[in-house]
């Protein structure tokens, strides 16, 4: 009988106001997790005496201990401590379903060889309340994720607490990149895509995803990352650059239109659009150009520029045409 048992890794860093919410829902699961890992990135707050607590009364769940490096690296630490063949990872400040393993796992029964399979989400504020429902079917995403092609023309969109993944394809592929603090999601997946590994999408929202203020998306840290993954791309996929060299260059813009952001980020947004010029094609290159040279000039006129520019915003913006799979 096929061993579905499920280790579900939870990184934790400054989470004492989120970790009990997020564990309730791992203990509230219809297919119960074998372990449950919680791995401490070197709070400073009473979040891993919470979960030591715990482990008192439920042999599942284990703390482990390392100095801070980042959601990545404690993933990863989580992922070689587990023994289960599947893993499933969950964000201190998420929490899922009570039928989350259960629809997840289903796949691999059928299909033991995929590699990892992944759900919808809804979307809750910083007190649990849920302000958008079926965020991929909102965005109008593609759920196939069979076209190294299709993903590397815009975020895959991919959220890890929403996924469970065969613990022998994670090994392959050395599990998540520990030089990336952002994106590192779409670039494990990429890697698994590329190693041959199959997916499937279960159609529900199986994740309540949190946004408040301590989400990393516009960090300097974030930009930074996105730096590492663009060159890592352009390093492995140079023939198709032109294919995501223009999503690269429209979230660095983007950047740029923040007034409050700090020069260090400043400074990466700018070196980011540079880096994508020359893989942009030429029609799209002399409008991105423009847009630089305005946003480098003045970030008060940047921000008018892209609002009153809706035509170019509409064209830059527009996804790449479907180029078939990669060979």
């Amino acid at each position: 009988m096929q061993d579905v048992s499920v280790a579900a890794i939870i990184p934790l860093f400054n989470g004492s106001r989120w970790i009990n919410s997020c564990l309730d829902s791992v203990f509230a699961q219809t297919h119960p997790p074998a372990e449950i890992i919680v791995v401490d990135d070197g709070s400073t707050d009473d979040g891993p005496q919470i979960i030591a607590a715990l482990t008192r009364s439920d042999s599942r769940l284990r703390l482990l201990r390392k100095e801070n490096g980042g959601q990545s690296t404690a993933r990863n630490a989580g992922a070689r401590a587990a023994r289960s063949p599947y893993i499933a990872f969950l964000d201190q400040d998420d929490v899922w379903h009570p039928r989350h393993l259960e629809e997840l796992i289903g796949p691999f029964r059928s299909s033991p060889k995929l590699g990892w399979s992944f759900s919808d989400a809804d979307a809750m504020d910083e007190n649990g309340t849920v302000f958008q429902r079926q965020l991929l079917h909102v965005r109008s995403l593609n759920h196939d994720r069979g076209s190294l092609i299709e993903c590397l023309s815009r975020d895959m969109f991919i959220l890890p607490s929403a996924t469970i993944i065969s613990r022998a394809a994670f090994d392959a592929v050395n599990g998540f990149d520990e030089h990336l603090s952002g994106y590192e999601d779409d670039d494990l997946f990429m890697r698994l895509l590329a190693a041959g590994y199959s997916n499937r999408f279960v159609d529900q929202p199986l994740l309540q995803w949190r946004f408040h203020g301590k989400r990393s998306s516009y960090t300097t840290r974030m930009v930074a990352s996105r730096m590492t993954f663009f060159r890592k791309l352009l390093s492995s996929y140079s023939d198709l650059s032109s294919v995501y060299a223009i999503r690269f260059a429209m979230s660095f813009l983007s950047d740029l239109t923040r007034n409050a952001a700090p020069s260090e980020r400043r400074a990466i947004a700018l070196a980011g659009v540079e880096l994508a010029l020359p893989h942009i094609a030429p029609a799209k290159r002399v409008m991105v150009w423009a847009a630089l040279h305005a946003l480098r000039a003045s970030p008060v006129f940047a921000a008018t520029f892209f609002r009153v520019a809706k035509p170019l915003r509409r064209l830059l913006q527009k996804p790449q045409p479907k180029l078939g799979d990669f060979p």
